[in-house]
């Protein structure tokens, strides 16, 4: 795929996704809310640099790169989302309509991010690190700022966004699915819950590993 300077691509997929075999953005990909899979001739760097790029200066309004108008249209109506990106370790790269803290691209936030982003390491050590480590920034390092994101979303624990979005951007209502009875109310985690809930799935987790976790900066507030 090669999109011209001043050109820009609509990928009309719904919460679905396409994969092409390479890419050239002087030009803007939309991916709306869905998926867009890059089979070769990324990196790490060259994936950032498109990501910054569509982003523009945080409200997604670029004009080169790989941006989202849902992304978009959903941070100016008060719910930050963006383009989340994976490497998937056989030199293709994904990119999805995501939320902060939807470390796997699955469209919910749950403990297997927080889990992700403890077992990243890169918290506040200044490291690169990706999407899945927890970067939500685009800046290739995860600090408070990444953290505060991902808790800013209130979506922890909540049904999958990604559908409801989809219906949005092509202008139909979705109803928001019910929580079911018995369930306890919604809240957002500390950083310290999120961080002992995920090493308590961790089999193979130490004795010592809350102070392990206090000492690689995560902390609670």
């Amino acid at each position: 795929v090669a999109v011209a300077a001043g050109a820009r691509l609509v990928l009309d997929v719904g919460a679905a996704g396409v994969t092409g075999g390479s890419l050239a953005a002087a030009g803007l990909v939309d991916i709306g809310s869905g998926a867009f899979t890059v089979a070769a001739g990324l990196d790490a760097a060259a994936v950032l640099g498109l990501l910054t790029a569509g982003r523009g200066d945080g409200s997604w309004n670029g004009a080169a790169g790989i941006g989202s108008t849902a992304a978009g249209t959903a941070t100016s109506g008060g719910a930050p989302r963006g383009v989340g990106w994976l490497d998937n370790g056989d030199g293709s790269f994904s990119f999805a309509f995501a939320a902060p803290g939807d470390t796997n691209l699955d469209a919910a936030v749950d403990i297997l991010d927080a889990a992700n982003v403890l077992a990243g390491g890169a918290y506040d050590t200044g490291l690169a690190a990706s999407w899945s480590q927890g970067d939500t920034s685009y800046d290739g390092m995860v600090d408070i700022l990444d953290i505060a994101d991902f808790l800013g979303t209130g979506l922890y624990d909540q049904p999958p966004y990604r559908a409801a979005a989809a219906a949005a951007d092509a202008g139909a209502v979705s109803p928001r699915s019910p929580r079911l009875a018995g369930d306890p109310p919604a809240s957002s985690p500390s950083i310290r819950d999120l961080a002992f809930a995920a090493l308590a799935v961790d089999a193979t987790a130490s004795a010592d590993a809350p102070s392990a976790a206090r000492r690689r900066g995560v902390r609670g507030r």
